[in-house]
């Protein structure tokens, strides 16, 4: 499998910071235009965007035809030769008025927004026409109470019938709360500085979007919950394209090291609250509950994702299985049968493509064509069979034992089993309800939203009781 992560000189952004309406808004809206202006620094020096294949619409420049054009224009663009990353941010208002979602511009008046303003459902639209392998949506858009963060259906962008690895990232805050600083607010200074390196682990060289997004939400959290409390504090969301269509995508990559100052547009020395508070002189601690609920975020998300794994050939005709956290597996004419298993147990958790992986793997293996390589071939296959797939019943004998064999893998893995543990059953030649088998496949890609894993493992661990 190649790597299709980040190539800088096919990546397009289209930055919108609506500012301040003459009449329609309060002075903080301005910080709206900063957000913008700042946001395209972070990727010029951070993710390496050439300069020109930025756009950037703010204040007067940000009017609805305007913002509109240049999504347009970048559609058109891609349509010829498809982009390899693209970013919209916004930063405004977004309105719900008769069930229909609206993104502010500079020149919505508040008296005729549905006229004035982007439609939802015309803003996706557009999106759905850009061409590219990867597209980042940000939104840091202050809502009405109550109201959704998006202001659109994320199920018409988020959809498999259209491309894989969309992703919509989300300030997550309503009106009364939405500015909680200058001269950038929390969420774009928190987004500047994932961006920039600050979401690193020991040893990291790249930022991915879903270290970026737990990143963003857990600084943010702690943030304006030092100007919140007891209030529930501001907790960015990412939302995904669910079922194995979105990877852990690479967004900047520091191979020598972080860098060694955050950009902004006017020199930054604080980050100050409405009361005039710097956040930043303050030692500030991640509250324990954040820390667990990023964790338990974590892992809805882990689920959720295909973990790229790269193959890489080295100089004495071994291969190298590597995944984005960078565990390594060395494949080779004396690798033992037991770091084989170890190597697909591990992919099979951590990567919802590990068939395409170790087909890939096998190729180049194949085409090595010395007896030991031949013979690792074999091997390989050997294992890959008995893991990939489940005998009929015909040949078991024991309906009871394949089950158990079901029940236990989900006991050990819990929720990441699913897609094998269906596609066992799907393959098996057991009796089961088709009807209800359909539902528990259809349900696997929604249930993280609609009830928990232990409950969708339960109703699971009931039809497999079933089986006959």
């Amino acid at each position: 499998m190649t790597d299709k992560r980040s190539t800088t000189q096919k990546s397009y952004g289209v930055l919108v910071g609506v500012g301040k309406r003459d009449e329609e808004d309060n002075n903080a809206m301005a910080i709206s235009a900063a957000d913008a202006e700042n946001i395209e620094l972070a990727l010029v020096n951070f993710c390496k965007f050439p300069k020109e294949q930025i756009k950037i619409r703010i204040s007067g420049e940000a009017k609805k035809e305007m913002v509109l054009e240049e999504i347009r224009a970048l559609a058109s663009i891609t349509s010829n030769a498809p982009a390899d990353l693209v970013i919209i941010y916004f930063s405004g208002h977004g309105y719900k008025i008769g069930g229909k979602y609206y993104l502010v511009c500079n020149d919505t008046q508040n008296a005729d927004i549905q006229k004035t303003a982007i439609e939802g459902g015309d803003f996706v639209n557009l999106l759905n026409e850009i061409r590219s392998e990867k597209l980042l949506v940000i939104l840091d858009c202050c809502h009405a109470k109550g109201m959704t963060e998006i202001p659109f259906e994320k199920d018409d962008l988020l959809n498999p019938a259209s491309q894989p690895n969309r992703v919509v990232l989300t300030a997550c805050h309503s009106s009364q709360v939405s500015y909680l600083s200058r001269p950038v607010s929390i969420f774009t200074y928190a987004l500047i500085e994932g961006l920039g390196g600050k979401c690193f682990l020991s040893g990291d060289k790249e930022v991915t979007i879903l270290e970026l997004a737990l990143y963003v939400r857990e600084r943010v959290a702690t943030l304006s919950e030092q100007v919140l409390r007891p209030s529930e504090p501001q907790k960015p969301n990412l939302n995904i394209l669910k079922g194995g269509y979105t990877s852990n995508f690479v967004l900047a990559r520091f191979p020598n090291g972080l860098p060694k100052k955050m950009f902004f547009k006017e020199p930054f020395q604080s980050l100050a609250t409405a009361d005039g508070k710097n956040l930043l002189d303050m030692n500030l601690v991640v509250p324990e509950g954040i820390i667990q609920e990023t964790t338990a975020y974590r892992a809805r998300f882990t689920a959720w994702m295909i973990t790229e794994t790269t193959i890489q050939q080295s100089g004495d005709g071994s291969i190298n299985v590597k995944d984005s956290a960078g565990n390594i597996f060395n494949v080779h004419n004396g690798v033992s049968d037991d770091i084989i298993n170890q190597m697909f147990s591990h992919l099979k958790k951590n990567d919802k493509e590990w068939f395409k992986v170790m087909q890939a793997m096998l190729e180049i293996i194949q085409k090595q064509r010395d007896p030991g390589s031949t013979e690792l071939l074999e091997r390989i296959k050997k294992i890959e069979a008995t893991i990939n797939s489940a005998k009929p019943l015909d040949e078991m004998n024991d309906a009871t034992a394949f089950k158990n064999e079901l029940l236990a893998e989900l006991d050990d893995n819990g929720f990441s089993a699913v897609p094998t543990v269906l596609k066992k059953i799907e393959i098996s030649g057991l009796k089961y309800i088709k009807s209800s088998f359909a539902n528990l496949r259809n349900d696997a890609n929604s249930s993280l939203t609609t009830l928990s894993p232990d409950s969708y493992i339960v109703r699971l661990k009931v039809f497999i009781g079933m089986i006959k």
